[in-house]
């Protein structure tokens, strides 16, 4: 299939020996102008892709609400666990505890869960709750 526009070009960036690279790369001058088109688009990383801050954002604007909620219910979830010192922060490795970003990420969790739970399968609810309980728990062990 051929492209309409001019100045559009796929590079394999797969090809394996330094004359294929070569030959795949495009001028200095059709980078630059792609760049520039590329640039002004959306942010993107070095291999043409979204960059990484951008991906969540991108997704998040494609799925249903209900989607969304679920997905941040199990985000805040992750969040809670580790601001309870109970996880690894994935960056630093180490156990970290802060007890009211616990909080607020367990009442975030609530929240979502009462907008969505009547939506819910009841064995997926039952399964929510139960970590939300469990958070709750963990929570108030911390905080004596």
């Amino acid at each position: 299939m051929e492209d309409q526009t001019p100045d559009f070009r796929v590079i394999d960036r797969r090809a394996s020996t330094a004359a294929e690279r070569e030959e795949a790369e495009p001028s200095s001058a059709e980078a630059s102008s792609s760049q520039q088109t590329a640039d002004t688009a959306s942010p993107k990383s070095e291999e043409g892709m979204p960059s990484p801050e951008m991906l969540l954002p991108l997704i998040a604007l494609q799925m249903e609400v209900k989607q969304l909620a679920l997905a941040l219910v199990g985000i805040f979830d992750a969040h809670a666990w580790r601001a309870l010192g109970l996880h690894a922060n994935p960056k630093t490795g180490q156990a970290e505890e802060n007890l009211p970003a616990a909080q607020l990420a367990i009442d975030c969790m609530q929240f979502l869960l009462s907008k969505v739970e009547r939506d819910l399968p009841e064995q997926e609810l039952r399964e929510l709750r139960r970590r939300l309980t469990d958070l709750r728990l963990n929570y108030a062990a911390r905080a004596k």
